[in-house]
């Protein structure tokens, strides 16, 4: 049987490192319906206080760069405002309110379900649609926005696994028409420590990144140290070699 070269120990190792970094937040701007958006969906880490013996509460954040999306240089130079997200973060959701969103709480609706081309269309387990109901196209892009959900779901079932999680979004022209992509993707929910607070109706508008500092899953730590470990033996066993010893596994 063919021996492996410490080598390509070291390389098997390394791209198990990178194939669990690639799954982690963020996504775009060139996944297949990104639009040239980022997108970053994220939590805490922890539930938020109740007494629901059953069912725990989670403060999602979605966070999407729009400054790639629109305008000259833009994937979609028509494209002007969105009008509907959706995030999927659980098989299905006890309950969900919308904490945070741009342009004010008050300018959308949250309805159960996902989008389709024509907006939030009531279908799809688990998801949770806001739906821009102010006057309008929808909120307008050209930076960072930010919607934040409190997402209540059974113990135990919030999807934290590598693009377990999904996330929907529609781009509208300046007469509400859908243009580009409808973004719909699988996603990793990162837990953050910077995900909690805001006031209830904020948005950033800048042009760079949000404050979210998207973290490497745990599966992607294990992989690091178990590379590190591999590494280090083999290295010593070379070397060990060199000296005409050898060195116990």
């Amino acid at each position: 049987m063919k021996t492996l070269s410490w080598k390509s120990w070291i390389t098997a190792a390394g791209l198990a490192v990178l194939s669990q970094f690639a799954a982690a937040d963020p996504i775009g701007p060139d996944c297949p319906t990104c639009n040239g958006g980022i997108y970053t969906l994220s939590y805490d880490g922890t539930a938020l206080a109740d007494t629901d013996a059953a069912h725990e509460t989670f403060r999602i954040t979605l966070n999407i760069d729009t400054s790639g999306v629109g305008g000259v240089g833009g994937v979609v130079p028509t494209a002007t405002a969105i009008d509907a997200v959706a995030i999927k973060v659980a098989s299905s959701i006890f309950d969900a309110t919308l904490f945070s969103a741009p342009d004010g709480t008050a300018s959308w609706a949250l309805v159960p379900g996902g989008i389709s081309a024509i907006g939030c269309d009531g279908s799809g387990s688990g998801f949770e649609c806001a739906d821009w109901i102010a006057s309008g196209p929808g909120t307008a892009i050209g930076g960072t926005l930010d919607w934040i959900f409190d997402v209540t779901v059974d113990n135990g079932t919030l999807f934290t696994l590598a693009d377990e999680a999904s996330i929907k979004a529609r781009y509208v022209d300046s007469s509400g028409e859908k243009v580009g992509d409808l973004v719909s993707e699988a996603i990793t929910l990162q837990s953050s420590s910077s995900t909690s607070g805001g006031a209830s109706g904020s948005s950033s508008t800048s042009g760079g990144a949000s404050g979210t500092v998207p973290e490497p899953n745990s599966s992607g730590l294990v992989f690091l140290g178990l590379g590190a470990v591999v590494a280090s033996f083999l290295m010593r066993r070379r070397t060990s070699s060199k000296n005409g010893t050898t060195l116990a596994a």
